[in-house]
């Protein structure tokens, strides 16, 4: 259950780059 760090790697990750963002 990583929801603080799940949301936080997936805005992250949003803004690097969305190629991992429905991974």
């Amino acid at each position: 259950m990583r929801t603080r760090e799940g949301r936080a790697v997936l805005k992250r990750r949003r803004i690097k780059g969305r190629e991992q963002v429905s991974a």
